[in-house]
């Protein structure tokens, strides 16, 4: 019970990193990176559906898959309609076809766990563009968004502990890409802001 609460709550704080950074870019205060909106807009389907079979289709496990990727749809469609994204490069061109390649690979083999262990790669490789966007200046982020998103898949990993089952390959989506992934952006503007005010 206690762990569907707290799958409850990582859902609604993943509502609440959205709406925040949605009015984070509708106030100038964000641009976010076109590359890594993309990529989670397309690979988050996939990254639900392939974790939900590895945790045995718990839904209550893979609830903030499922809420982030309709999340994550709305901020493409806002970003794309709005053009508030910032330029492509190579990175992030690489990261797009490795996440197509992925695809094709759960599609053709069926196998949910390489492919969704392949797909926190590129989850990974997809942060590499914002933190290289704020270091050159081309982004804008605030930390907020990104600490509350932390915050939701910290709901989400105590929620899959309370429920452990041995399945280790479930903590890898929602600690890797979830927490440090997240945690290293919200991280990276903390420290920029911090060498900014000495």
């Amino acid at each position: 019970m206690l762990a569907n609460i707290l799958s409850i709550c990582a859902s609604i704080a993943a509502v609440i990193c959205y709406i925040s950074y949605i009015r984070q870019i509708v106030r100038g205060f964000s641009i976010p990176n076109p590359a890594t909106i993309f990529i989670w807009f397309s690979v988050g389907i996939l990254n639900a559906l392939t974790y939900n079979t590895i945790v045995s289709k718990d839904i209550w496990k893979s609830l903030i898959f499922f809420t982030t990727s309709g999340l994550l749809c709305i901020l493409f469609f806002y970003s794309l309609f709005r053009g508030k994204f910032a330029k492509f490069e190579r990175i992030e061109l690489t990261a797009i076809i490795m996440a197509v390649g992925i695809g094709i690979f759960w599609k053709t083999t069926g196998n949910a766990i390489v492919s969704n262990l392949l797909l926190q790669v590129i989850y990974i490789i997809s942060f590499i563009p914002v933190l290289v966007g704020l270091h050159r200046g081309k982004l804008k982020e605030k930390s907020f968004a990104w600490i509350v998103a932390v915050i939701a898949y910290v709901f989400a990993t105590m929620a899959i502990l309370l429920k452990f089952d041995g399945n280790w390959l479930s903590l890898v989506p929602p600690i890797l890409t979830g927490i440090m992934g997240n945690g290293s952006v919200a991280l990276f503007i903390f420290l920029k802001r911090k060498k900014a005010l000495m």
